[in-house]
């Protein structure tokens, strides 16, 4: 015995070091010599009370536990050995005469992995310990590797967590993650657990399910997934990578899990913000420059638009500190501030100011909830549109500011042949030449700079279209079939205007996701046409003109949309049971009506459509639209030609 305990004292790392515990010297002297002739360390104990004080300064790789001793049997030995964390281990051998089915399973349940019958057969004997020995060396290095990867995950900038096809989060996930949302993510429901908004969750969850069960390659899916989150003043970016297994029948790879990482990019999100600012003021520049007169009546009216919205609502507000508004004219009042902003919104979105757009999807957001929350809306709401309100008007300033100086510097450029310059100059020269030589130049002038043929009002659209259509991992081709008509922009210029909500809403509801459009049988790039032909003859001598936009998207599914009219407060005096489905149809120009729960930079179904009815209606026209379900929709606008 002390010979064994000596060995044990000179154990190399890689050599294994057996624990026997046994209370009889011969076993003792039986299982130390088969043993150590193959090259085990060995030590030793008498009973479970020895073995357990020996286990406080050793750690062997492997114990044989005889059963039947004094002081503390085997069974209590093992028990008190897997409830200590730093030694539960420790793969245990039973050792024992007894052969009893009972016996055994007592032992396996208290935590022994094997089980060796006396007398000793050496073969056997060898063979159990070596398999258990093997599996101990596998496990170790299973949970060094672990370890470290552990180490190294915990150091990483990037947060970490693996989800399954339910969306379940599984055990394992970098500390960062916590740091990052602020919660253990263990167990959680990950579109829960990433702080998303109410629209974005839902798209998420429709997304991963579809990653999971849908015929598409996963690889096509991938870029749909959510980019980020904003959470406090920082933005987090997300990026997702599947695990495969390989079904060895088939040889095909199965999709088992998905990694989420999450990375602190708020940095990267201002230099970006940075470099999309001075994209858009360029782009501004560039829109202002192909009609600068436009723009600059665009400032000065919104601008006047936005002060008035401005002094109405603070006149509202102290009214409604003292008396509580009636239900009915507050929506009313609210529907029309969103129309106003929603335009305002189309106008900026034209002349690409990025900032009064994202101003204006504030104050639209904040409507959307007073609106769905009339009897319970709140002052400190008021006070935020007042104070988006505010900025908004500066940003005009700001614009005018800008823009004043950049035509400054065009019209004082040392550089005689600038086309532009030229262009602007000879507005200016025209006016001064002939003002007072011919009566007929207001006419003159109103026919070569203010009548405009129908590309001139959708050509500034476009490309932004086709820029919101990338975002939303969509293509559309969008073409406007010419005319002989011109038209005076002083007339039709804010009609046509308005139009842009019919578009966006067609990109964002009518146009599906490429990836869609494809499985479908559908052309990738959807598209949307734009027409104008002659119309019936309105008075005498009066010609009518019929405008047709249509396009090959999904159409409007008539019972959704009756579902969502049926839960709008705008309509709930409505008895839908009574409407033909054309009538349903037709409820989308019904003003506040809309079917999306948060306002986007692109549109809302019905957002804006009942301003665009608004100005066919100022024109002495009619609006209306058609739809089949999977095929595409058509807006339908006639109004007189008025020169």
């Amino acid at each position: 015995m002390n010979l064994s305990k000596n060995l044990a004292m000179d154990k190399k790392e890689d050599i294994p070091l057996i624990l026997i515990c046994d209370d009889t010297p011969k076993n003792i002297q039986v299982l130390g010599t088969i043993l150590m002739e193959k090259g085990y360390h060995v030590t030793v104990a008498e009973d479970g009370t020895d073995c357990l004080k020996m286990l406080e300064t050793v750690k062997p790789d492997l114990i044989l536990l005889d059963i039947m001793m004094p002081t503390m049997n085997g069974y209590e030995a093992c028990e008190k050995i897997k409830e200590d964390p730093d030694k539960k281990d420790i793969p245990i051998i039973f050792l024992s005469a007894k052969n009893e089915i009972d016996d055994i399973v007592k032992g396996l349940s208290l935590g022994a992995v094997d089980f060796v019958s006396k007398p000793f057969n050496s073969i056997e004997l060898l063979q159990r310990v070596r398999t258990q020995l093997e599996i101990k060396r596998s496990k170790d290095v299973i949970l060094k590797q672990k370890a470290i990867l552990s180490t190294l995950i915990d150091n990483l900038e990037e947060g970490f967590f693996i989800f399954d096809k339910n969306g379940k989060i599984q055990e394992g996930y970098s500390k960062s993650v916590e740091s990052f949302i602020g919660k253990n993510p263990n167990g959680e429901k990950v579109e829960d657990f990433i702080p998303l908004s109410t629209s974005d969750r839902d798209l998420f969850k429709k997304w991963y399910k579809k990653v999971w069960n849908s015929k598409l390659l996963i690889k096509d899916l991938m870029p749909l997934a959510p980019k980020g989150f904003s959470k406090g003043k920082n933005f987090y970016g997300l990026n997702f990578t599947p695990i495969f297994q390989e079904i060895k029948e088939t040889r095909k790879k199965k999709l088992i899990q998905m990694i989420c990482t999450i990375k602190d990019k708020t940095e990267q999100k201002k230099l970006e913000e940075i470099a999309e600012n001075e994209k858009s003021y360029v782009s501004m520049m560039l829109s202002v420059l192909q009609d600068p007169f436009s723009f600059l009546d665009f400032i000065e009216d919104q601008s006047e638009l936005i002060q008035n919205c401005l002094e109405e609502l603070k006149e509202n507000n102290k009214e409604w500190k003292v008396k509580k508004p009636d239900e009915k004219k507050l929506l009313e009042y609210f529907n029309h501030l969103f129309r106003q902003i929603h335009t305002l919104k189309a106008e900026a979105l034209r002349y690409s100011l990025s900032e009064i757009k994202k101003l204006c999807i504030e104050v639209e957001n904040i409507i959307f909830k007073i609106r769905e929350e009339t009897q319970n809306f709140k002052e400190e709401e008021v006070l935020k549109i007042i104070e988006f309100l505010q900025k908004i008007s500066g940003s005009f300033s700001k614009s005018f500011f800008s823009i004043q100086t950049f035509l400054d510097l065009i019209n004082n450029s040392d550089d005689k042949k600038s086309s532009k310059r030229i262009e602007i100059q000879e507005v200016y020269q025209y006016f001064k030449s002939k003002i007072r030589e011919e009566k007929s130049v207001i006419s003159d002038f109103e026919r070569d700079y203010f009548h405009r043929d129908i590309h001139y009002f959708f050509e500034g659209h476009d490309q932004m279209l086709k820029n919101m259509a990338f975002d939303l991992n969509k293509e559309i081709e969008i073409k406007v079939y010419p005319t002989d008509r011109t038209f005076n922009m002083k007339t039709y210029s804010h009609f046509f205007s308005t139009l842009i909500h019919i578009l966006r809403n067609a990109l964002d509801h009518g146009i599906e996701e490429k990836v869609y459009r494809k499985e479908v049988g559908k052309k990738e790039a959807g598209l949307i046409e734009i027409r104008c032909k002659d119309g019936d003859e309105k008075k005498e001598g009066e010609k009518g003109l019929v405008l047709l936009i249509s396009d090959d998207g999904a159409g409007i599914d008539i019972e959704a949309l009756k579902s969502k009219i049926m839960d709008s407060e705008v309509a709930k005096d409505i008895d839908l049971e009574k409407c033909t489905n054309d009538e349903i149809l037709q409820k989308i120009f019904m003003p506040g009506f809309s079917t999306k729960k948060e306002i986007s930079h692109i549109s809302g179904m019905g957002v804006g459509l009942d301003s665009v009815m608004h100005e066919v209606e100022n024109l002495g026209g009619t609006i209306r639209v058609d739809s089949t379900f999977q095929k595409g929709t058509t807006f339908r606008i006639e109004i007189p030609f008025l020169k």
